[in-house]
């Protein structure tokens, strides 16, 4: 039998008085989930109707010339289109159905909201309190008889009715099971209550069972593992760039270092990412023709075919660079599809020839691009953001300006030279630098001043820049051999205020709004050190480049800074600095360090005095003590080494008279044979060696053991010798 705690009923007394199940708490964190998706689904749809439109603050200086102001508009009515789409839809049905959820859910909550109840005998008896024995007893009879287990099998509700029953009697009869009730209201006597979070109902039944299983199996194994693998392949597929990497094999295939800037189209039409282009009937025959016209232009391969949609491509980027119009279907949504990816393509390649170069110099492996290509990349930017072809004159910074004309260029140049002098590389920056007066003077006489106030809108908008290049040393006024020095490249805006910020860059025939970027270039003699590409948002823009020399000697290098949004606004610089091998400065400074970081820092007075290192006088005698200590001991040592030294020259002298000595009886013994005297002598040695032959032994047992001990003794003391000089 289960315990009475487990029994307790609800005020609702639908089901008998008594719930099986706690639907409530399960609809309450239904509930509690549902208004987190709702909120999460209206901040959504506000983001979407509130666009954030670019260039829109005060701040931003934008090129207010009509082609860019028609141009910025037509972009945000697209942005508004891009954001109220099927999926901004979509979420409001998903708002509308979730809340539908919620209100249900609601529902449920308020109907199973009743507080649990304190056990009351009195109201299970459906008695009076204050009833007496005899009014319990027939109670308890009638309620007793009417909800038996025997009466009513197969019903749970009766047999815990009839439980409570019992209970109800028990706590009014029984003087222990009434004491616990009056004390803990409860004739079982104290208890404790668990709180959790229930099931519904419905999910214990055992026909709802095999649809539950069923949802679970299809959304963790089929639905949730192929929406993983959908997003892992997508973004495996794409770089940091956001461009396919299959791009990597089109780019590196069709790019060389004598690329030329006519052929660029071919290669940015070839991406995978034009592929999907459709091709209408009646785009077939003009796509052709624009095709068979700029081919000898193309990247001629042999056994390779250009995709259908890539030729397409191709010939959009020609038709655009070239100002062409093109009477044919999509032309303009195809257009503004591929422009979207050219700045995307155009900064991949860029890093991709300066990464190849960079690395060929160094590992002398792989395609060595050059500098003169990545040049190429960036004239071909220019001539993108500002529909320029390659076809165009040498005047062409002028064409990116509204009104102009090869016609009228040539018009302007009759009584203007000096500005139009290609010759200087800064003619166009002279024109752009000249008094609003003097320019409207040489400009009325080919536009008129409606034509002027827009052309000076454009020219306002048009930066000149300023380059700033500082070479330094961390820490140091002069440079030495294997320093990291930094090269710290300072671009100025000079045309724009310190408060202002960069805006929409100008241009004529690109859809897409772009920001004003810049290509930092270090080269020594035309070969690529470093390179960066800056967007320029405010009035100065810094970068550092850290550099480390090898070699002493004066260094001249060159600082090239070419514009990725206008052209004829790029500016060259040399620089030079000088490293020395060496520098006395340095060295004094690096001593002073070593001698910083091996001196010990002493205590302060109040540090001894907290740590009980306050010096006495008795501490400062056993002081004077070990000093006089280790003066003793220093002069016993000399003392020894005095003495080791002495005995080694009297040993030394020992040998040399025992040398001598062996020497003159060697001549005696000469002499002795020269004379015939030698052979008496030897017989009576023998006679004498015969005599004495175990002593002889025995001298020789001797000399043979101490021979040894003196060469070891002599090689002592020239090793305390040699101590002894190392020592001096």
């Amino acid at each position: 039998m289960s315990s009475f705690s487990e029994n307790f009923q609800r005020e609702d007394t639908t089901q008998g008085g008594n719930t099986q199940y706690d639907d409530s708490a399960f609809f309450s964190f239904a509930s509690t989930m549902l208004i987190v998706i709702i909120i999460w689904l209206i901040i959504s749809i506000l983001r979407r109707l509130k666009i954030d439109y670019k260039y829109q603050d005060k701040k931003y200086k934008n090129c207010k010339c009509n082609s860019c102001e028609e141009r910025l508009k037509l972009f945000n009515k697209n942005e508004r289109g891009k954001s109220i789409n099927c999926t901004f839809y979509f979420y409001i049905i998903l708002t509308f159905f979730f809340c539908y959820l919620l209100s249900l859910s609601i529902v449920q909550v308020q109907k199973n909201s009743g507080k649990i109840k304190g056990f009351d005998p009195f109201e299970i008896l459906e008695i009076e309190p204050g009833a007496n024995t005899s009014q319990i007893k027939k109670a308890y009879k009638i309620l007793a008889l009417k909800y038996h287990p025997d009466k009513n099998p197969n019903d749970n509700q009766a047999k815990a009715k009839f439980m409570l029953i019992n209970k109800a009697y028990e706590s009014l009869t029984n003087e222990e099971a009434k004491k616990n009730f009056e004390k803990y209201g409860n004739p079982d006597g104290p208890g404790s209550m668990r709180v959790s979070i229930g099931l519904p109902s419905f999910v214990l039944e055992k026909k709802n069972h095999m649809p539950i299983l069923l949802f679970f199996v299809v959304f963790i194994v089929i639905i949730f593992p192929c929406c993983f693998l959908f997003w892992y392949n997508s973004s495996e597929s794409y770089n940091e760039n956001g461009i396919l990497v299959g791009n990597f094999i089109v780019f590196i295939k069709l790019m060389n270092e004598n690329i030329l800037l006519r052929q660029m189209p071919f290669v940015l039409g070839n991406a995978f990412e034009f592929q999907n282009l459709k091709i209408y009937d009646d785009e077939e025959i003009p796509l052709t023709k624009i095709y068979k016209h700029n081919k000898d232009y193309m990247i001629t391969h042999k056994n390779e075919r250009v995709h259908p949609a890539n030729k397409k491509a191709i010939c959009i980027y020609y038709s655009y660079l070239n100002r062409e119009d093109i009477k044919i279907e999509h032309y303009k949504q195809d257009l503004s599809y591929i422009l979207s990816f050219t700045d995307k393509f155009i900064d991949y390649i860029t890093q991709l020839c300066i990464e190849y170069t960079q690395a060929s110099y160094i590992q002398k492996v792989g395609k060595n691009f050059g500098y003169p290509c990545v040049e190429t990349v960036l004239e071909f930017s220019q001539n993108m953001h500002q529909q320029i072809s390659h076809l165009s004159n040498q005047f062409t910074p002028y064409l990116q300006l509204p009104y102009f004309n090869e016609n009228k260029i040539r018009l302007l140049k009759r009584g203007n030279q000096k500005l139009f002098n290609t010759n200087k590389p800064t003619y166009f920056l002279d024109f752009l630098k000249l008094d609003v007066e003097a320019r409207n003077n040489i400009l009325s006489k080919e536009f008129s001043d409606e034509e002027i106030s827009d052309i000076n809108k454009a020219i306002d908008s048009i930066p000149i820049y300023d380059l700033n290049i500082e070479v330094y040393t961390e820490g140091f006024e002069d440079i030495i051999v294997n320093d990291e020095i930094s090269i710290k490249v300072t671009v100025t805006r000079t045309n724009l205020g310190e408060d202002q910020w960069v805006g929409m860059a100008h241009s004529l025939g690109f859809t897409e709004p772009f920001d004003e970027k810049v290509s930092i270039t270090i080269l020594n003699k035309k070969i690529l050190l470093f390179n960066s590409i800056e967007t320029i948002k405010e009035r100065k823009t810094e970068h550092i480049f850290i550099y480390q020399p090898h070699e002493a000697g004066k260094i001249k290098l060159l600082c090239d800074m070419i514009s990725l949004s206008y052209k004829g606004v790029n500016i060259s610089k040399e620089f030079e600095y000088e490293v020395k091998k060496s520098s006395e400065k340095r060295e004094l400074h690096l001593k002073d360090i070593e001698k910083r970081e091996i001196k010990k820092i002493e205590p302060s007075f109040t540090q001894r005095m907290l740590s009980g290192l306050v010096p006495t006088a008795a501490d400062d005698e056993d002081e004077e003590e070990e000093e006089q200590e280790d003066a003793d001991k220093k002069d016993e040592k000399d003392k020894k080494d005095e003495k080791d030294k002495k005995d080694g020259e009297n040993k030394e002298e020992k040998k040399d008279e025992e040398g001598k000595n062996i020497n003159e009886q060697a001549e005696k013994k000469e002499k002795e044979k020269k004379n015939g005297t030698f052979e008496e002598e030897e017989s009576e040695e023998e006679d004498e060696k015969n005599k004495n032959e175990p002593a002889e032994k025995k001298d020789k047992e001797q000399k043979q053991v101490t021979f040894p001990e003196e060469e070891s003794e002599e090689e002592e003391d020239v090793q305390k010798d040699e101590k002894h000089e190392k020592n001096d």
